[in-house]
């Protein structure tokens, strides 16, 4: 199955809800690939990364279900990135109310999803219903290859921070069934060093990347953890070509943008057809092989 870039916009959404800037005017104007829903990346039938509050408006519009749906990779304990009231749903699927469904992620962000799974329920009487008895909470450790759902996947440190305490959210290196090999960096700003002499050792080309550009025309500092904006993302692309993981072809999927970019999508565009890399700014709905 081609994977789907489900969602690609930052925690508001593009354009925000509460927000009248000049960019989300604009992209209520513009409308097409300018609105973006929260971020999600469908994998295959099986097997996606992150369940974030936009996800029953994104399968409709894909014209798809999660009937299959067995894995959830989770980057980290972000509420744009795991929506609770939208796992809550599994359980109203006649075909599939009684077939497990695997959340995965580090231990600290599954801690904290286990603190808050109680709260969504009838506290009102003794006997209601536990919404995620068929939910198996999954802990991986960094930097170790699984398979799981007919995939190897190997999660790697970001250098982002979710609610749960201590928790430092997970990029993913991706294997698929048809032997195509992928990095999922969202979110994450500069890797930590552990990060990135994991790289340097890690005997694998890459044939494709999709990364966050949160702040995209923002200025950060360099090498700033926790997001990227477009400086710190070619910082990050020419350590990736350093660490021999790409080449200068390799595609490269820009996603996660937050509602301060100041380019639209075909503006993004033409600025990364000016670089030297394979730069494509992902929209919501984009397919990747």
């Amino acid at each position: 199955m081609t994977s789907i870039m489900l969602g690609t916009s930052a925690s508001e959404g593009i354009p925000s809800a509460f927000c009248d800037c000049e960019n989300c005017r604009k992209a209520r104007a513009a409308k097409g690939k300018n609105i973006r829903t929260r971020t999600d990346f469908l994998i295959d039938e099986k097997n996606i990364i992150d369940f974030g509050p936009d996800i029953y408006a994104q399968v409709l519009r894909e014209d798809i279900d999660l009937v299959n749906l067995e894995n959830v990779f989770l980057t980290h304990f972000h509420d744009d990135h795991i929506s609770l009231s939208n796992l809550m749903t599994h359980n109203s699927g006649k075909s599939v109310c009684n077939k497990p469904l695997n959340i995965y992620g580090s231990k600290e962000a599954l801690e904290g999803i286990r603190w808050i799974f109680p709260i969504y329920k009838d506290h009102t009487h003794a006997d209601a219903p536990d919404y995620f008895t068929h939910f198996n909470l999954m802990p991986l450790d960094p930097f170790v290859t699984y398979s799981i759902g007919g995939l190897a996947v190997t999660p790697i440190l970001s250098s982002h921070f979710g609610f749960a305490t201590n928790e430092l959210g997970f990029n993913y290196i991706i294997q698929k069934g048809n032997g195509k090999k992928f990095l999922y960096a969202v979110d994450t700003g500069w890797y930590n060093a552990e990060t990135w002499n994991f790289l340097r050792r890690f005997d694998i080309q890459l044939d494709y990347i999709v990364i966050e550009c949160t702040y995209c025309t923002c200025k950060l500092p360099y090498h700033q953890d926790g997001h990227l904006d477009f400086e710190n993302l070619l910082l990050m692309i020419e350590e990736f070509n350093k660490c021999a993981v790409i080449k200068k072809g390799t595609p490269i999927y820009v996603t996660h943008i937050s509602h301060l970019n100041e380019l639209s999508h075909e503006e993004t565009q033409k600025y990364f057809d000016s670089l030297p890399w394979n730069l494509k700014m992902g929209y919501d709905g984009m397919k990747i092989d």
